[in-house]
Parts: structure tokens; sequence; C-alpha cells
């Protein structure tokens, strides 16, 4: 299922879950930035549901550094 802006039911489920486990691991945007190396505004994007999956790069590093984080699986 398709939403307006074109985002599927997948993703947005994924964006909800990343923003919970945020809270649930008591982590910031700006922590998790440096911390991967990523770009603030880019994991700021996919906390407020703005972006799409993470590109497979992305999810590497999410992988590497927080194994457990929702948006790093394939």
């Amino acid at each position: 299922m398709v939403n307006r802006a074109g985002v599927s039911a997948r993703t947005l489920k994924g964006k909800t879950n990343f923003k919970k486990w945020l809270q649930r691991r008591g982590l910031s945007i700006a922590e998790v930035s440096r911390r991967t190396g990523l770009d603030y505004m880019t994991v700021a994007r996919w906390s407020s549901g703005i972006n799409k999956e993470p590109r497979r790069v992305y999810r590497e590093r999410l992988k590497k550094h927080y194994p457990d984080c929702p948006l790093a699986s394939d």
C-alpha cells in the first residue's frame, strides 16, 4: 500500500519503529549521526519519516554501530 506521498506502508512502519527505537535506547539524532558518520539531516529525515528506506551503504553503517536498529536490516 502506498500513501499520497508515494511512501509504502512498510517504509512508514520502519520510520515509526526507528523513532521509537531512538526513544527506547535514549539516543539522539545527533548521537547516531556522530557515531555512524552520517549527516544529521539524513538521520533526522529517517526519524521523521520524510525519507524512504536508507541506502544500502547507510544501512551497513547503522548495522555496524547499532545491530538492533530497525533500519539496519536488509
